[in-house]
């Protein structure tokens, strides 16, 4: 639903920007509303997996090629 896609998106952005603002709890009690904590885990896990690759690309000057 709109509802769990947005409370996910609000996980992952406090995720990204932890340093910022941290990882709310209250957001954390929206995502167990609609996911068990196994699954959370699994999600924390590839938003920070995410985000690792993101920091690699950028720390290495990594561009997309374009497609032929």
């Amino acid at each position: 639903s709109d509802v769990c896609s947005s409370d996910l998106l609000a996980w992952t952005d406090s995720l990204t920007r932890v340093a910022d603002k941290g990882a709310p709890d209250a957001e954390y009690d929206e995502l167990r509303r609609h996911f068990s904590e196994a699954e959370i885990a699994n999600l924390t896990a590839l938003a920070g997996m995410i985000n690792l690759w993101n920091r690699v690309a950028v720390g290495f000057a990594m561009h997309p090629r374009a497609r032929a």
